[in-house]
């Protein structure tokens, strides 16, 4: 009896269809939703591992204004932040004994800030 409880919590807790069967991703969402897509990132997350940084770029003349991550995790609920201090990244990370196999994806839109190739390349010319 003992040993058939192991085995229908380890197919129930270890199945590789969890993380790929949830239909709808967990969303985690920071900035003001405007501006266009300028960086996407995609990966999984192992079973063992449990966190990941996804390095978000600062494109010139962009600011950075919206971030979603969106996770297919149907188990566990992990931590998303945003650190926005001199590299921008999402941190990603899931308690010790949370069930971390998932995917994740990394939206990021920016908006153009005014006059700034203009001002980039006055800058460039006098040189």
């Amino acid at each position: 009896m003992n040993c058939f409880i192991f085995i229908s919590l380890l197919i129930h807790f270890i199945s590789p269809s969890l993380c790929t069967s949830q239909s709808s991703p967990q969303k985690f969402e920071f900035g003001l939703d405007i501006g266009s897509v300028g960086f996407f990132s995609s990966g999984k997350i192992g079973f063992f591992q449990k966190s990941v940084e996804v390095p978000i770029p600062t494109l010139p003349c962009k600011k950075l204004t919206y971030v979603q991550v969106d996770i297919y995790n149907k188990r566990a609920k992990p931590n998303v932040s945003l650190n926005n201090n001199n590299d921008t990244k999402v941190l990603i990370k899931y308690k010790l004994l949370q069930y971390s196999k998932s995917y994740y994806e990394v939206f990021a839109k920016y908006i153009s800030i005014p006059y700034c190739e203009t001002l980039q390349g006055q800058l460039y010319s006098n040189n």
